[in-house]
């Protein structure tokens, strides 16, 4: 496609308006070679998602070979209300992107090393169009493409698509295209089976939410707040793994998710784009079948021929989802022999301090396990395998009192703007439903307003460990002197589970040292405990220690007496640790310096704190730099940048 044709395709597609209601339609984005080779299998899966999902389905040829011209397509067919999701089939090109690592979960790589392994690869590119996108260049031996996000985007994911990527490779030997057909094949038969949500399994691995028995505790009781007929099931529903019950725990894994009747599965462990790492190392262990035996690998499918069959597997760890890689764990689970249809994993490492089940009982209404990805919000997050894919609906949604049919309306009335956060203050007191309280504290987070405040204070004391440890999280990011209290009540309460009280210890890094002290004098008198003294002594040591801990670094910042290399290592530190109170110093930097090299690294920190009490003088000073004339061109795109982020639900 020439220049002046892509230039016209994109000006098309900005002359249309908001999305009339959308029509329900999917389109399958596919190469030539892969639909000359599957033409057969592509008709009859597209018939499939017609007949169980109910979509008009529209199958493109990539004729392209651009991003650009794949997201102009789809961008169009969107606001025409043709489509809700798509699938990417074969080798459609990969977006990279760069300069937006705060919308990942985890992922903060020094941008000065190898842009391969320092972008985040993201489909986000194609069915987000609220962000904008600068091309940068193509990778010249591969189908990567490179892409900053712009200052005047929308600092946050909200996709108005749903997708997948179906991506086989020649990796072992078989070809590509035999992958495909045998895959779409399988993926016919499971959508015609019309299977019901009946048997989960989940699994811990060494170094996971395993390190809080609670949280373990809450989420089997989670699945059962998401699918509540399984209450009434009479075998086990909801079965449980842990890394420590086996000295080998990877064979009982492969052993359940080979399960014929499994169908949702997921899995918490550290990861990489080879390798589910599930065990500790064992001393009894023969140094050389060590990490052979600990691990899943990718060669142990080939090896024990390991077919595993549960429909959906989630992998709650890092770069197991690495589409863009030769082969990946989540690739390896789809085009196994078993039936597995759909995986959802991270494309770079994520943090596991997320909430992963958000809206997971979306899939007892007949919902898409695509729709359920799209409520993770994060670039990293991809459905490997059709997206379409869903069980049989137990009941419509809008009529279903179920937590997630009422996070469901929560949400359409938060994004519509026709709900408080009064409103949300009370469900976080009084909703019986853990997900909705949930819910409930993560958009009084985006407004970021005094009730905000007072909802960190409430779920800090919350039963669900996950709100519980959420609470601690958003201590450490907004660092009002008013959260000091919940702070310090909910660290030193002898039955808050071990993840809930690393959060809270670090949480108190963030607070002035006086404030801390004050509060605990306030409140360790009340305390009643067995060896008070010594317990005292230990909270008050640690309060001493960690209380104004990044205080030095600040200083030296602000001195401006760092080497390059150390600043910029401070600056980028800055990102995740300065102390709130603080803000305001490295703001009068910031506009003091005329040092822009070491200015833009700490106005991209101060982007970070969205969340923080300190909030508003952020945005006024990033304000006020992206309109001054006399700042270079690269402050004040930082600048709006920043802005943006700050007011990124203020807008």
């Amino acid at each position: 496609m020439t220049k002046r044709k892509i230039a016209a395709f994109f000006a098309l597609t900005l002359i249309l308006l908001q999305p009339i209601k959308a029509a329900k339609g999917f389109a399958i984005i596919i190469d030539q070679k892969s639909l000359n080779e599957a033409k057969n299998e592509i008709e009859a899966y597209a018939k499939a998602i017609k007949d169980v999902n109910k979509m008009k389905v529209y199958t493109i040829v990539d004729r392209w070979g651009v991003p650009d011209s794949i997201r102009a397509c789809l961008r169009n067919m969107y606001y025409q209300g043709k489509i809700q999701g798509a699938v990417f089939i074969g080798d459609i090109p990969i977006p990279m992107i760069r300069d937006a690592q705060h919308l990942t979960s985890a992922f903060k790589m020094d941008q000065r090393l190898p842009k391969e392994k320092s972008s985040v690869p993201s489909d986000r590119f194609y069915d987000d169009f609220g962000l904008q996108f600068r091309f940068l260049e193509k990778d010249s031996t591969s189908t990567l493409y490179y892409y900053s996000l712009k200052s005047r985007s929308e600092q946050y994911v909200h996709s108005n698509l749903f997708t997948g990527r179906i991506r086989p490779t020649d990796v072992g030997g078989t070809s590509r295209y035999d992958k495909l057909r045998k895959y779409l094949r399988k993926v016919v038969e499971e959508k015609n089976a019309h299977n019901r949500l009946d048997r989960i399994f989940f699994l811990t691995g060494s170094g996971s939410i395993d390190e809080s028995r609670v949280a373990v505790m809450d989420e089997k009781i989670q699945y059962y707040e998401h699918f509540p007929w399984l209450k009434n099931c009479t075998r086990e529903a909801v079965k449980y793994v842990d890394y420590a019950q086996e000295k080998y725990i990877k064979f009982t894994l492969m052993d359940e998710l080979q399960r014929e009747d499994l169908d949702l599965s997921v899995l918490h462990h550290h990861g990489d784009f080879d390798t589910q790492y599930l065990n500790k190392e064992h001393k009894d262990v023969p140094k050389d079948y060590d990490e052979k035996m600990r691990d899943l690998h990718l060669s142990d499918f080939a090896e024990y021929k390991y077919n595993p069959s549960s429909r959906v597997v989630i992998f709650d760890a890092c770069f197991n989802g690495a589409f863009q890689n030769e082969d990946c764990i989540a690739n390896e689970y789809i085009f196994s022999n078993g039936k597995t249809i759909a995986c959802m994993g991270g494309s770079v490492n994520v943090i596991q301090d997320k909430w992963y089940d958000r809206m997971l009982g979306l899939l007892a209404f007949g919902h898409t396990i695509g729709e359920v990805n799209n409520y993770q919000e994060l670039l990293e997050s991809h459905i490997i395998g059709d997206p379409t894919f869903c069980f049989a609906p137990e009941t419509d949604i809008k009529e279903s009192e179920t937590a997630d049919g009422q996070v469901w309306k929560l949400t359409q009335d938060f994004w519509n703007k026709k709900i408080s956060s009064s409103k949300l203050l009370e469900l976080l007191k009084t909703s019986p439903y853990d997900q909705v309280r949930m819910q409930a504290l993560q958009f009084l987070a985006r407004m970021n307003n005094a009730d905000f405040v007072k909802g960190i204070a409430i779920a800090a004391e919350d039963r669900y460990e996950m709100v519980q440890r959420f609470a601690m999280n958003y201590i450490k990011t907004n660092g009002s002197d008013e959260l000091a209290k919940p702070l310090l009540q909910t660290w030193t309460n002898p039955s808050t589970s071990a993840r809930v009280k690393t959060d809270a210890r670090m949480a108190v890094e963030f607070f002035k040292k006086d404030v801390l002290q004050r509060t605990y004098n306030e409140i360790w008198p009340k305390k009643n405990y067995v060896d008070k003294d010594s317990l005292g002594t230990k909270f008050y040591g640690i309060i001493s220690k960690y209380g104004n801990y990044w205080e030095k670094e600040v200083d030296e910042i602000i001195a401006d007496t760092l080497k390059d290399s150390a600043f910029r290592f401070s600056a980028t530190c800055m990102r995740l640790y300065c102390p709130h109170s603080r803000i305001p110093d490295i703001l009068k930097y910031i506009k003091d310096s005329k040092n822009d090299a070491r200015r833009i690294p700490l106005i991209e920190a101060m982007g970070w704190y969205k969340y923080s009490y300190q909030a508003p003088i952020i945005a006024k000073a990033a304000k006020q730099l992206s309109e001054d004339s006399q700042q270079s061109e690269a402050v004040r795109e930082e600048a709006l940048k920043t802005y943006n982020r700050i007011m990124w639900n203020k807008r």
